[in-house]
């Protein structure tokens, strides 16, 4: 479609959507307001018509007046003056007064004259005397309180007043009622349509009640194309109902503004077609013209392939700017072109001094033409003029390689877009071979779309490869044991991804036993050394299908062939080589589990957790003998390190158990006095055990509360001996608060405490003296009692002194 024609339509649819658009607004606001002017309209009518009825109510209530506050009125219902009738009632009155009926009654309701006009007037006579109509009409009623109301009767709408009769003087209580009933005639509903300008008609709709009359109220509008009918409603006095006023007329108003509106529209048609027209004149003549030259100006450039091609334009506008632009963008594209087309000269020279090359593969002819650079790098002869077909290329693909490369290359070829890019491995002409990355894209194609022609480059990408596999090999291994670690584990298992594919797998997992013990007592190297050692049991033990790898700080994993037997004897063997462990301070032990895949698994997970469980119930079942181990190793090492001796330890324990019993402990606050008095070097022992840079560093301290302090925190990270650690910093505490540390004194010192320092105090007494004797004994108990008070207990003392001959005793019979 030419610009022109485009122009036209686009300026003809803006036009015609001002149109509507300003048709539609003036008569979204034109039209409400009309309506709403209507609405106003009917309800001033309806007012209008009740202020009239409330005036004919007015006119009778004034005759009512005049008649009911008669004396004469008063004494004919009180049955005094028979000629009242005579002289006073009759159809002469009646129409004198503008009435059609007049009814006087008594207070029980007894008629005493009811006279009417005509039969119709005789029917209303009666429906007023019916006795719910009398007692509605009545009820309320005095001297001075007037009731009045409407009825609709056979077409006829009439007015009914009631009041009660009294004297002119109004001296008495009224005697009777008065009624009179005036009737409206077709001049009154002439006046009203005129004043209204609304034809009338008159209807009844039956309600509950009977209600007395309070005015004209609006009921339903209804309109209908150009003709507005609307109700007023009044109660009706004499039926059940309502007398509906029903008034139509036509919608003057709105007539004339709809037809404003046409003519608004119709002029703003006109007087937009012919500025359209105008518009498209002036733009096709001044504007078009000039786009279309540009137009047909880039077309010569492009058809004759000429970027030395340049545009003169007039004016000073955007068009003119535009021309400017393209005449900048030739020079560039010019400028650039030949800058790429030498570019490109030098990166053919570049591509064929390095090992990288490049290739045009021509895909209907089967040949592929290579850079002479990458010939040689590959090994082949400058002077081998053999063509690369596509199977001598696939021949060079690792086997491993070969079918992923044809089945990307084939699927690149099918969807024929982006840039195809391939990681393989090429033999070389000698031997061996290299990695290659692969690039291109297919630059051609025939008219069905297929590809012809396919240009990309190589890349020896060897040195990348290995330092990659290097990475992930430091990525994927444990550096402390030199087995895998878990990052290569969960990998793996991403790989196997399925329960049925793991299925053929067993999955062992491996809890070491006091890692966390050895690295509190004696350092991360020494832990560090035990996971190096279980490590290299795992490597011995594993078969090669075997996969170890540490799993979290002391367990380690093992995926084994699905063979239970197997995988039982490899724990075995395992476990017998870490019981064989020697080097170590402490005994090393193993907890085991086992499980492989079960129809109720959902995943992998399932199998990791119930193996991990498996080891812990494995671990509960050893722990008890592993609690047992766990004092003899400190024992041991204080030996080692010559800071105990058996013969004091045996010594220490019998006088323990002797202050247990005399001193009414608990087992369990006895045991924990003998740990107490057994290990509280233990912080000596490990501080000579470890290197000077692990040494404690809080060196404002005396060495002694420094051990102390370094033996309760290797207690408390060994749960079974934990609830002594705090009794070992206050094990050179004094009774006086003299000791450490510095503060402690009476009972803030644990009971352990003081009764574990009387006995060492006592032990190195006697180990001092060489000879354990009565007399030995004797200056020991001397001294101890010196120091009571100060630092020892009062009380233990004393009981310490009075189990010595006890003590004495045993000692014989143990060989001291």
């Amino acid at each position: 479609m030419k610009i022109r024609t485009k122009l036209i339509y686009y300026i003809l649819i803006c036009l015609s959507i001002g149109v509507i658009g300003a048709i539609v607004v003036v008569a979204a606001v034109s039209i409400p307001y009309l309506t709403n002017e209507e609405t106003k309209k009917v309800h001033n009518d309806i007012d209008k018509m009740s202020a009239i009825l409330n005036a004919e109510f007015d006119s009778l209530g004034r005759t009512q007046r005049d008649w009911s506050l008669w004396d004469d009125t008063y004494d004919f219902i009180s049955g005094n003056l028979d000629s009242y009738a005579t002289d006073n009632l009759g159809d002469e009155t009646l129409a004198q007064l503008d009435l059609v009926s007049m009814i006087f009654c008594d207070k029980s309701g007894n008629i005493i004259y009811n006279g009417s006009i005509d039969d119709a007037s005789s029917n209303v006579n009666t429906m007023i005397i019916a006795q719910n109509a009398f007692e509605i009409l009545t009820k309320g009623v005095t001297a001075e309180q007037i009731h009045s109301g409407l009825s609709l009767v056979d077409g006829k709408l009439y007015l009914i007043s009631v009041e009660g009769t009294t004297n002119t003087a109004q001296s008495v209580p009224h005697n009777g009622y008065l009624i009179l009933v005036r009737a409206l005639d077709d001049r009154f509903f002439t006046y009203l349509e005129q004043l209204l300008e609304s034809d009338i008609a008159l209807q009844f709709v039956e309600g509950d009640t009977m209600q007395r009359f309070n005015g004209v109220t609006v009921g339903e509008i209804q309109r209908e194309g150009m003709q507005l009918s609307y109700t007023g409603r009044a109660n009706d006095l004499l039926r059940n109902g309502m007398v509906l006023f029903v008034f139509n007329h036509e919608r003057t108003s709105f007539m004339e503004a709809i037809k404003t509106l046409k003519t608004v529209s119709l002029a703003l048609c006109v007087m937009f077609f012919f500025i359209g027209i105008g518009t498209v004149f002036v733009v096709s003549r001044r504007e078009v013209k000039r786009i279309t030259y540009l137009s047909d100006f880039v077309q010569n450039v492009v058809t004759q392939e000429n970027l030395s091609l340049r545009t003169k334009m007039s004016g000073n506008d955007e068009l003119t700017q535009l021309g400017e632009n393209i005449n900048h963008m030739l020079f560039d594209l010019e400028k650039n072109y030949r800058a790429i087309q030498k570019n490109d000269e030098h990166l053919k020279m570049i591509m064929e001094a390095t090992n990288d090359g490049y290739f045009d593969y021509d895909l209907d002819k089967d040949i592929m033409t290579i850079s002479p650079g990458w010939y040689t790098h590959l090994g082949y002869d400058e002077n081998d003029n053999e063509p690369f077909g596509r199977d001598r290329v696939l021949n060079t693909i690792l086997e491993e390689d070969r079918v992923a490369f044809i089945n990307d290359f084939n699927a690149y070829l099918g969807k024929n877009t982006g840039i195809f890019y391939k990681e393989l491995r090429a033999y070389k002409a000698t031997r061996g071979f290299l990695w290659v990355l692969v690039r291109g894209r297919a630059v051609s194609a025939d008219a069905t779309g297929r590809p012809t022609r396919f240009v990309g480059s190589f890349m020896d990408i060897t040195e990348k490869k290995i330092e990659e596999d290097s990475n992930q090999y430091l990525r994927e291994s444990d550096p402390v044991t030199g087995i895998n670690n878990r990052a290569f584990i969960e990998k793996l298992l991403l790989q196997i991804n399925t329960v049925e594919a793991f299925a053929a797998y067993c999955v062992m997992m491996l809890d070491v036993n006091g890692l966390k013990l050895i690295n509190d007592a004696f350092g991360l190297q020494e832990g560090n050394r035990l996971l190096k050692t279980i490590g290299d049991i795992l490597k011995l033990c594993c078969g090669d299908s075997d996969i170890s790898a540490r799993w979290g700080s002391d367990e380690f994993i093992i995926l084994v062939k699905n063979d239970r037997t197997y995988a039982d004897t490899l724990m075995d063997t395992i476990k017998k080589e870490i019981d064989n462990l020697y080097m170590f301070p402490i005994k090393i032990s193993v907890a085991f589990g086992c499980a492989n895949v079960m129809d109720e698994d959902a995943g992998i997970e399932n199998i990791i957790t119930r193996a991990e469980e498996t080891m812990y119930q494995n671990k509960l079942l050893e722990h008890r003998s592993f609690r047992n181990g766990i004092v003899a190793p400190f024992e041991q090492l204080l030996y080692h390190m010559k800071i105990e001796t058996p013969e004091r330890v045996k010594r220490r324990l019998s006088l323990c158990r002797l202050m247990r019993d005399a001193m009414h402990l608990s087992p369990e606050e006895g045991d924990a006095l003998m740990l107490l008095t057994l290990l509280h070097n233990v912080g000596k022992a490990a501080a000579s055990e470890v290197s000077a840079s692990a040494a404690d560093d809080q060196t404002v301290k005396t060495q002694k509360e420094a051990d102390l302090e370094k033996g309760s925190r290797i207690l408390k990270n060994v749960p079974e001996v934990a609830h002594i650690a705090n009794d070992i910093l206050y094990h050179e505490a004094h009774y006086d608060g003299t000791g450490i540390p510095m503060g402690a004194s009476r009972d803030s010192i644990p009971l352990n405490a003081r009764i574990s320092t009387v006995i060492c105090y006592f032990d190195d007494l006697i180990t001092a003296a060489e000879i354990v004797s009565e007399a030995g004994i004797d200056e020991a108990k001397s001294q101890i009692r010196q120091r009571s008070g100060k630092s020892f207990d009062p009380q233990i003392v004393e009981t310490f002194i009075r189990i010595i001959d006890q003590w004495w005793q045993q000692l014989d019979k143990m060989g001291s």
